[in-house]
């Protein structure tokens, strides 16, 4: 989700006949080598590399893992945790493919409304699928030992997951890196039906009454 770092700077000038190919390119190719492309311009990495990365790195995280406060801070662990209780800690390691969502949101925007709205489709998956689930949520499953390189292949960690789910609170469009998400969804020929948009209720923020 749209967290406080600022993304890459965009490739030079001299690259943008090199995108516009990549782009055409990727209308013949696997969403996950398209998410390369578009890593490697977004965050200057080698396509091969990016993908490499991304699987050997891919992770998700159980709905249940999850507390209200967790949506808090991107950098903070929830208050309500234990100490040591790393919210990473409960992700798993799985293949690119194996999430069922990719959480996209504005750390701003307020937390109690983005977890409720999230708990209410996570139970209506639940009763679909007979299960909970797999979610990629950046403060879980991102490497914190190299946030940048995680960064980088943010692209490839999307095309990972079957579904985009949209949690656009007032702050959503204001954040570049979930402009990005949204763009690079799009940009993979994403299909509208995998594309989920959650409007968290104001009224049960952290100040409702």
């Amino acid at each position: 989700g749209g967290g406080g770092r600022a993304p890459p700077p965009p490739p030079p000038r001299r690259n943008r006949l090199r995108l516009t190919r990549a782009f055409v390119r990727m209308e013949r190719s696997g969403e996950t080598r398209a998410a390369a492309v578009i890593s490697a311009f977004i965050g200057g990495i080698d396509s091969r590399k990016a993908k490499a990365l991304a699987e050997s790195n891919f992770r998700g995280l159980p709905f249940s893992a999850l507390c209200e406060a967790d949506f808090k801070a991107a950098r903070r662990e929830a208050e309500t945790r234990a100490d040591g209780d790393a919210l990473s800690a409960h992700s798993v390691r799985v293949a690119l493919g194996s999430v069922d969502a990719f959480v996209s949101h504005a750390w701003d925007d307020d937390h109690v409304a983005k977890y409720r709205a999230l708990s209410r489709w996570a139970a209506s998956f639940k009763q679909k699928h007979g299960r909970e689930p797999l979610l990629w949520l950046d403060k879980a499953c991102i490497d914190q030992s190299d946030i940048d390189n995680s960064l980088r292949v943010l692209p490839v960690y999307l095309s990972g997951c079957h579904e985009l789910l949209i949690i656009a609170g007032p702050c959503y469009v204001d954040r570049l890196w979930c402009l990005i998400e949204t763009f690079t969804f799009l940009c993979m020929g994403g299909d509208p039906s995998r594309l989920c948009v959650l409007l968290p209720d104001s009224r049960e923020g952290e100040g409702a009454h």
